[in-house]
């Protein structure tokens, strides 16, 4: 069970790299937008704004993959594994399990400071992919009052364009809210497991939570 959470506690690390990562690429890439837009447009390629309205849409579903990824590993070390290794200590020690609930508390005391129930903390929570869905949507709009509407022709394309575009970042603002929701909705799951593994779970309601959570 140590191995398994040292094997957790590097994955989450590493995830979280990833995703530390990934907003690197997206503030680099709102970069290149606000440089290149300018020459598409004198160009005549409008639609690479569309494009790259797209790109940042999918940059956003990436770090909520990421998300979910570290909140399921998390799960885990919570419910099992940290409860897992504090039972074994108290067989071996002798000590209560009450007066283990520090061991490996880490995960659920972090979860709890870096979720707290505060609405004002959304922005500053989400903005890991907020910032790309709100790039996504200015290359959109940009694109809206850039193109023209000469001919019958161009107004289906940019039509269908615009269409599918405010979709795709309605799905991904909806999958945005709704991550958050999980987040914010979840906390009793991150609350210390005193009993040992399978004694007295059968009548709690986590399990059912955790399973909501993996994709």
């Amino acid at each position: 069970m140590l191995e398994e959470y040292k094997a957790l506690r590097a994955e989450i690390v590493s995830t979280l790299a990833a995703a530390y990562g990934t907003t690197e690429i997206t503030v680099a890439a709102v970069g290149l937008l606000v440089a290149g837009s300018k020459f598409a447009v004198e160009n005549g390629w409008p639609l690479m704004l569309i494009g790259a309205s797209v790109l940042f849409y999918a940059l956003a579903l990436i770090q909520l993959r990421y998300e979910h990824a570290v909140w399921n590993m998390s799960n885990q070390i919570i419910l099992t594994t940290a409860p897992t290794i504090r039972t074994a200590i108290s067989k071996v020690t002798g000590t209560p399990l009450p007066d283990l609930n520090a061991v490996l508390s880490w995960e659920s005391d972090g979860r709890q400071h870096n979720h707290p129930q505060i609405g004002w903390t959304f922005a500053a929570e989400a903005a890991r992919y907020g910032l790309p869905l709100f790039a996504g949507l200015s290359a959109c709009i940009a694109y809206v009052a850039v193109v023209k509407w000469d001919s019958c022709c161009q107004v289906v394309l940019h039509s269908l364009a615009i269409i599918v575009d405010i979709a795709i970042f309605v799905c991904c603002l909806f999958m945005t809210v709704m991550t958050r929701k999980l987040l914010r909705s979840s906390q009793a799951s991150s609350q210390p497991n005193t009993s040992p593994p399978g004694v007295a779970q059968m009548d709690t309601d986590v399990p059912q939570n955790i399973e909501k959570t993996h994709l």
